[in-house]
C-alpha cells in the first residue's frame, strides 16, 4: 500500500481545505524562488549526488496536494463541485458537429473523421459544448453500460477487466476515460500507427473484452480477433452513428465473428436504462496501461495508478502557473493515446479550462480552421508542429530585407529584457506586422505554449516567444513517471530553453557513462535515474523488462542522458544507445544530429542517420516532406549560380519533378519513374547535401558528425514495413536490414560533401 504525503504549504496550518491548498498553488513560479539541491552524504562513486525539490529537501516525496484528493476521481469530483454551481454550469468539453451527418438526435454526433481525405463530410464553423453537469451524467450513463454489458456476456467480470480505446482525440475519449475512472476500470490504449501485430499484441496480452473505435476501423479489428484468434474481445462500440439498414452488414459480420456491436449513443442510452453506482477506486488501483513503442520487441505496458497519475498532477499544479486569463482555453492536438496529454487533461479540469478538440484530428493541415475558431489561451504541442510553424513563417519573412530586420529587432529585444515575453511588446512591429501573423493563426490570444515529447532546438523556442510575445514551457519526462516531473517557467530567464527543474514528487541523479565521457565529476552530467511516487512500479505481465529497468535501489534507469547547471537546471542532451563509433575512434549521437537536421530542414519528413565501425563517415536515408521539396525544387531552378555546372538532363530532371501542382501526382511520378533517376544523379544530391549542411551550421557539428552522402525517398518508415515504432521511432535494426543494399550503394559512391562544400 502506498503511503500518502501531501504538499507541504510554508508557514501554513495543517487543516487546510482543497481550496486553500489551491490557492496557494503553484508554489514554485519562476527561478528566484524555485530550487533543486543536493541531499547532504548523498554521493556515492559512479554517480552524482541525489538531488531533490528544495520543498523536500528534508521531508518525505509529496504524493498528492490534498489528503482528500487521492485519485482522477477525486480530482474531476473536486473540479465538479466547484465549477458546477447552482447558477453557474460552467463549459468545460467543446467539439464540432458535422453538417450532414445522417443523425441529427445525438448531442454527441460524432465531431471527428478518421479518413484525412474525405471532403463530403463537413462540419459547424462553431463549437458546440458540454457542461459539468452533463459531463457528470454522461460518464455515469457510459460506465454503467459498459458494466451492464460486460456483465451480460460474462457476470465474472464486475469491473475486473481491461477497457481498450481506438479512437482519434474527441469527446468521446475524455467521456470514455473519465467512465473508466468512476468505475475502477482499467483502461488502455491503441493508436493507427501500432500497426496489426502491436495491436493483436496488446489485445491478447490484456485479454481486453471491450474496445471503442471509429466505425472505419472495426473491420479490421474484426479481421485481426479472427486471424489472431483474439477469443476475449467480445463487443465493440463505435463512436461514430451507425444505422442498422446502411450497416447490416457490419452488424452481421461482427455477430458472425461473435462480437456484439452498439454506437456510442446506443451504449449511453442501455447505461441511462441501467443507471449503476461509482465504484471510486483507491489510490492503487491501476489507473491505465500505457504501451510504450518497442524498437527491439514488443511494446511495454507501462502500469500507471491513480497514485501515480496524483503525483504527476501534483508536480504540475506545484510548478507551472495557469495562464492569467477569464476564461483559459485550449485546442487539445497531442493524441489522448499518450500520457501527456491525458495528464494535461487532469490539469485542465483542476483549473477549469475549456478543453476543445479538431474536427478532424488525424489531418494536422485542418487544425488552422479550428485554431481560428477557438483561439486558444495556451497550447499543448510536439516540437514538430513548432518548428513547423517556423520555418513556414521564416520563409516569408526571410524573403524581405525589411521583414527580416523586423524580426532581429523582436528577437534582440526578447534577448534584452530576458526571456520575459511580457516585456517585449514593440507597439509598432507588433501592429504592423506580428499581430497580423498571429491573427492569421488564431493566435491572438494565445499566452503561452508547452513543448514535451522530444528535443526542440533553443532558436525555434526563441523564435516563437519573440514573434508571438508567447511564454514557452519546457518539460521532461517519460511514460514512465506519467509525463513530465521537470519543467522551465514561463518567462524565466535561467530556465529558458531548458528542461527547467525537478519538482517535489520526484527524486533524481546521474550515473556515469564512462565511455562516452558523461561523468558528474567531469561536467556534471550522465543518465538520469528517478525514483518516487510518479514513478511507475512495473510494467504489465513482464517481469523480466521491470527487473531490467530498476536498479537494486530502486531507481528507474530512464536511458536518457542529463546534465545538470550549475543553476542545478535539468539539460537533456543525449540518449544512452543512441551512440555508435566510426571507424577513426570517434562516438556518435545519431538522435541529436537527426534532431538538428530535421529540425532545420524544411525538405525533411523523415531521417535515419547510418555508420558503423568499419566506416569513417555517415550516411542518411531521407523521406521527403513534399509540400516544402516541390517548393525547393522551384527556388533551385530560379537560381543559376547554384545548377550553373548541372548538364541539360540534370536540369530538366529538376523542372520535371517542381512542375507538379500537387504532392499525390508528384508520389506517382515519382515512385514509378524518377526516384532512381534523382538517386543516381550525383551532382544534384551534392547541391541538396549541401544545402542541407548549410541549414545546420550553426549547430557546429564536427566534420564526421555531418552526412555525407544521402538516398531521398518519399516514405522510406513505416509501421508496415515495421520501420517505425507506433510512436513514430525509427527501429534501426530492422532500417538497416531493409536498406542494407542501399547503404553499400552509397558508401560506394563516396563522400559527396566535404568542408570545401561550405
Amino acid at each position: 500500500m502506498s503511503e500518502t504525503f501531501p504538499l507541504p504549504i510554508p508557514n501554513a496550518a495543517n487543516d487546510l481545505s482543497v481550496d486553500q491548498v489551491l490557492d496557494q498553488l503553484p508554489l514554485c513560479t519562476n527561478s528566484s524562488n524555485a530550487r533543486v539541491v543536493p541531499l547532504e552524504n548523498s554521493k556515492v562513486d559512479g554517480y552524482s549526488p541525489v538531488f531533490r525539490n528544495s520543498l523536500v529537501e528534508h521531508t518525505k516525496l509529496v504524493s498528492n496536494y490534498h489528503t482528500d484528493i487521492k485519485t482522477l476521481f477525486d480530482n474531476f469530483n473536486y473540479a465538479l463541485n466547484k465549477f458546477n454551481q447552482p447558477n453557474i454550469d460552467k463549459s468545460i468539453l467543446a467539439y464540432r458537429k458535422s453538417i450532414n451527418s445522417s443523425t441529427q438526435d445525438s448531442d454527441l454526433d460524432s465531431q471527428s473523421d478518421s479518413n484525412p481525405t474525405n471532403t463530403e463530410k463537413e462540419f459547424e464553423d462553431f463549437y458546440s459544448y458540454l457542461t459539468f453537469s452533463q459531463v457528470d451524467s454522461l460518464r455515469s450513463q457510459i460506465g454503467s453500460g459498459v458494466l451492464y454489458l460486460i456483465n451480460q456476456i460474462d457476470p465474472t467480470y464486475s469491473h475486473n477487466f481491461v477497457l481498450s480505446i481506438f479512437a482519434p482525440n474527441s469527446v468521446q475519449w475524455v467521456l470514455i476515460d473519465l467512465a473508466c475512472q468512476a468505475y475502477s476500470i482499467t483502461n488502455t490504449a491503441l493508436y493507427s500507427t501500432l500497426g496489426n501485430e502491436s495491436s493483436q499484441y496488446i489485445l491478447k496480452t490484456t485479454q481486453s473484452p471491450i474496445l471503442f473505435t471509429k466505425k472505419d476501423k472495426i473491420d479490421n479489428i474484426i479481421n485481426l480477433k479472427n486471424s489472431k484468434k483474439i477469443s476475449s474481445l467480445r463487443i465493440i462500440i463505435s463512436i461514430d452513428n451507425l444505422d442498422n439498414k446502411l450497416d447490416y452488414k457490419l452488424f452481421n459480420y461482427c455477430f458472425n465473428s461473435n462480437i456484439l456491436l452498439y454506437d456510442f449513443k446506443s451504449l449511453i442510452s442501455i447505461g441511462t436504462q441501467n443507471l449503476k453506482p461509482f465504484i471510486p477506486p483507491n489510490q492503487n488501483d491501476i489507473y491505465t496501461i500505457s504501451f510504450t513503442s518497442g524498437t527491439t520487441s514488443h511494446p511495454k505496458g507501462v502500469q500507471l495508478t491513480h497514485y501515480n497519475a496524483l503525483a504527476c498532477l501534483t508536480s504540475n499544479a506545484t510548478m507551472i502557473a495557469y495562464p492569467d486569463h477569464h476564461q483559459p482555453k485550449s485546442l487539445f492536438i497531442l493524441p489522448l493515446a499518450h500520457i501527456f496529454a491525458r495528464n494535461l487533461v487532469a490539469f485542465e479540469f483542476l483549473n477549469g479550462s475549456i478543453m476543445y478538440f479538431p474536427h478532424n484530428p488525424l489531418n494536422p493541415k485542418s487544425f488552422l480552421d479550428d485554431f481560428k475558431i477557438v483561439k486558444p489561451t495556451h497550447l499543448a504541442c510536439v516540437p514538430r508542429v513548432f518548428t513547423k510553424i517556423e520555418m513556414s513563417i521564416k520563409s516569408k519573412l526571410l524573403n524581405s530585407k525589411l521583414l527580416s530586420m523586423a524580426l532581429t529587432k523582436k528577437i534582440n529585444g526578447l534577448r534584452q529584457k530576458k526571456y520575459d515575453s511580457t516585456k517585449n511588446s514593440q507597439l509598432f512591429l507588433d501592429h504592423l506586422i506580428f499581430n497580423k501573423i498571429k491573427k492569421q493563426l488564431g493566435f491572438e490570444n494565445l499566452s503561452s505554449i508547452v513543448v514535451g515529447g522530444a528535443p526542440i532546438p533553443f532558436d525555434t523556442i526563441e523564435f516563437l516567444s519573440a514573434i508571438f510575445n508567447i511564454g514557452v514551457l519546457q518539460g521532461y519526462g517519460l511514460t514512465e513517471s506519467h509525463s513530465g516531473f521537470s519543467q522551465s517557467f514561463i518567462n524565466d530567464f535561467k530556465t529558458f530553453g531548458s528542461n527547467g527543474l525537478i519538482g517535489p514528487c520526484v527524486e533524481m541523479k546521474f550515473r556515469d557513462i564512462l565511455d562516452l565521457n558523461y561523468t558528474w565529476d567531469q561536467n556534471r552530467s550522465g543518465e538520469i535515474l528517478i525514483r518516487g511516487p510518479i514513478v511507475f512500479s512495473k510494467y504489465y505481465k513482464d517481469d523480466e523488462k521491470t527487473s531490467e529497468a530498476f536498479d537494486n535501489d530502486g531507481w528507474f534507469q530512464t536511458g536518457d542522458i542529463g546534465k545538470l547547471t550549475d543553476d542545478n537546471t535539468l539539460l537533456i542532451i543525449d540518449r544512452v544507445k543512441s551512440f555508435f563509433k566510426l571507424s577513426q575512434g570517434e562516438f556518435v549521437s545519431t538522435e541529436r544530429i537527426e534532431n538538428f537536421y530535421s529540425s532545420r530542414n524544411s525538405i525533411i519528413n523523415q531521417l535515419w542517420i547510418y555508420g558503423d565501425s568499419k566506416r569513417n563517415f555517415l550516411v542518411s536515408i531521407i523521406g521527403l516532406e513534399l509540400d516544402n521539396f516541390i517548393p525547393y525544387l522551384k527556388n533551385l531552378i530560379g537560381n543559376q549560380e547554384k545548377i550553373k555546372n548541372l548538364d541539360s538532363d540534370s536540369k530538366s530532371l529538376i523542372l520535371h519533378l517542381s512542375s507538379h501542382s500537387n504532392t499525390e501526382s508528384f508520389k506517382q511520378d515519382f515512385d514509378s519513374h524518377f526516384k532512381n533517376k534523382l538517386n543516381q544523379n550525383l551532382e544534384i544530391k551534392k547541391i541538396i547535401l549541401s544545402d542541407l549542411n548549410e541549414n545546420i551550421k550553426k549547430f557546429n557539428l564536427l566534420n564526421f558528425e555531418k552526412i555525407k552522402n544521402i538516398y531521398i525517398d518519399f516514405e522510406p518508415f513505416s509501421v508496415d514495413n515495421k520501420c517505425l515504432t507506433p510512436t513514430l521511432k525509427i527501429v534501426r535494426k530492422k532500417a538497416i536490414t531493409n536498406y542494407t543494399n542501399v547503404i553499400e550503394a552509397l558508401y560506394t559512391e563516396g563522400e559527396l560533401f566535404t568542408k570545401s562544400n561550405l
